[in-house]
């Protein structure tokens, strides 16, 4: 019983990481109305931007807002010169798949060649085990827990809210009828893909610190758990990413512990396959932007 309780706590701390990419993801497609391919690498551009700044401050928790930073810069840049011209065209979906999944290879290659294919290692400092009820979570494993119910709390009150994040959601409704109201849906596309790059930006370090060594592909190997969370939660919602992200870290651990850890990838994609049969709508009925 132990071991299956260790692996349940493994697949809280890996929920609390996926959760937050999850929701990025979420909110970013319920915003713009499609999946953004290149997700996974404003994970690996925050994993390694907090790898180069470990040689200038050696602390973490500024590694991780600059690695934040670095992915909601990305947000920026991808948004303002590889969707924003399609969108204004109004070209179809597809063709934003199609341009985003373009965006992913370049990135990696970029990155392959400042920092090399070899692994790299994030360094965290020395890590001490605690008993948390039937749990045993080191320091960074709480320290993330906190950060991912922090931020994703912080992003529901701001959706919730604030001025900003009820423009968000009438934009996701009808952007049309958003700009008729004298909504700048633009600046909120904007805003968006800064929000939801600085999330992915630090589930990214949260990711590098827990794994140990990474390279220029650490977001993409952590894509598909990402797209399972958020679509056995029903994508669009916030709430919902959060239940997908448990459901997936919790099922990726305690198969990996019982059957074989290498193959946690696959267990998402059994999860995911299975969930689309029972409920195709996800744990929570998809809406058109986060809640």
């Amino acid at each position: 019983m132990s071991g299956l309780l260790q692996a349940i706590g493994f697949g809280i701390v890996t929920a609390a990481i996926v959760g937050l990419s999850a929701v990025a993801l979420s909110l970013q497609f319920g915003v713009t109305n499609f999946p953004n391919f290149a997700h996974g690498e404003f994970l690996t551009v925050g994993a390694y931007t907090a790898f180069a700044m470990q040689h200038v401050t050696q602390n973490l928790a500024v590694d991780t807002l600059v690695g934040a930073a670095a992915g909601a810069a990305l947000g920026y840049l991808m948004n303002r010169f590889a969707v924003e011209p399609f969108m204004r065209g109004g070209k179809r979906v597809i063709v934003l798949l199609v341009v985003s999944a373009a965006a992913s290879q370049i990135i990696e290659g970029v990155l392959s060649m400042i920092f090399g294919q070899s692994n790299v290692v994030l360094q965290t400092p020395l890590q001490v085990a605690h008993h948390v009820g039937p749990f045993l979570w080191t320091t960074l494993d709480i320290q993330i827990i906190v950060a991912a119910v922090v931020a994703v709390g912080v992003l529901h009150a701001m959706l919730h809210y604030t001025t900003f994040g009820k423009a968000q959601r009438a934009a996701a409704d009808d952007k049309m009828l958003a700009q008729i109201t004298g909504i700048k849906t633009a600046r909120v596309i904007t805003g968006t893909w800064l929000i939801t790059g600085a999330m992915a930006g630090g589930a990214g370090v949260a990711l590098a610190a827990t794994v140990g060594s990474f390279n220029n592909l650490l977001g993409f190997n952590f894509l598909l758990v990402t797209f399972a969370a958020a679509i056995i939660g029903g994508i669009g919602r916030s709430v919902g990413a959060i239940l997908g992200a448990l459901t997936i870290g919790i099922i990726t651990e305690v198969t990996g512990y019982y059957l074989n850890a290498g193959y946690k990838q696959e267990f998402a994609l059994v999860a995911l396959v299975a969930f689309l049969f029972i409920r195709p709508q996800g744990i929570l009925a998809p809406l058109q932007v986060a809640e």
